[in-house]
């Protein structure tokens, strides 16, 4: 687990290096070209549209059962998380890349016989565009590292936990809202998760200004 958080870690530090670089590159000594650099924290909240066959559980050595008896859908409650951006705006401030890490959970199943829960980590990069003032427009892509944990009791009670890395698409719409150097940032997504995870996202958060502006 301590590898697979500094492999996180790792890659995220890797994005911030090279928007960091980015920035340097474009902004002149004067820092008035219309570009800018601001790091953000949001807190996120996830409605799940899991799918059916999401998770399965091995009842004998070599026996996979696929636990699609449960409506995954229905049965999921609503997940929460948080995240963190690093985000580099260019062209005037009309279109802005930016480099994303964040965790999410979400409780599967609580039915007695059945508990289940998914951990989701997305590491991600992306582009917007400002379409009017505040109102933006934009999508993410990366990799999400799931771990999904399950235990049934059929008799006895057996347990699950596994690891899977999956691509992630999570086209977005938001706006940001100028306070002073700092920006409010509401947004909403649909995360497309390796066609099993998917879910409903909104976040809120703030923007704090790297270095001069």
């Amino acid at each position: 687990m301590k590898s697979y958080f500094f492999n996180v870690m790792g890659i995220f530090a890797l994005m911030i290096g090279f928007c960091t670089f980015e920035s340097n590159a474009q902004t002149p000594v004067s820092g008035n070209n219309g570009s800018s650099t601001s790091f953000g924290i949001s807190a996120e909240m996830g409605i799940p549209k899991f799918a059916s066959n999401t998770m399965s559980i091995d009842i004998l050595p070599g026996i996979d059962i696929p636990i699609n008896f449960v409506d995954f859908s229905e049965a999921s409650d609503v997940g929460f998380g948080v995240s963190g951006n690093i985000q580099h705006t260019f062209a005037n401030n009309r279109a802005a890349v930016l480099a994303k890490v964040g965790i999410m959970n979400f409780k599967v199943a609580d039915q007695g016989i059945l508990r289940a829960n998914v951990k989701a980590v997305p590491v991600s990069i992306g582009g917007r565009v400002y379409i009017f003032d505040g109102l933006y427009a934009g999508a993410d892509v990366g990799a999400t590292m799931v771990t999904s944990k399950l235990k049934a009791t059929i008799l006895l009670d057996i347990g699950e936990s596994r690891q899977e890395t999956v691509f992630t698409f999570a086209p977005n719409l938001g706006y940001q809202l100028n306070v002073g150097n700092t920006q409010v940032d509401i947004g909403a997504k649909y995360a497309l998760v390796g066609g099993k995870y998917n879910y409903f996202g909104v976040s809120a958060g703030i923007n704090l200004p790297v270095g001069k502006r």
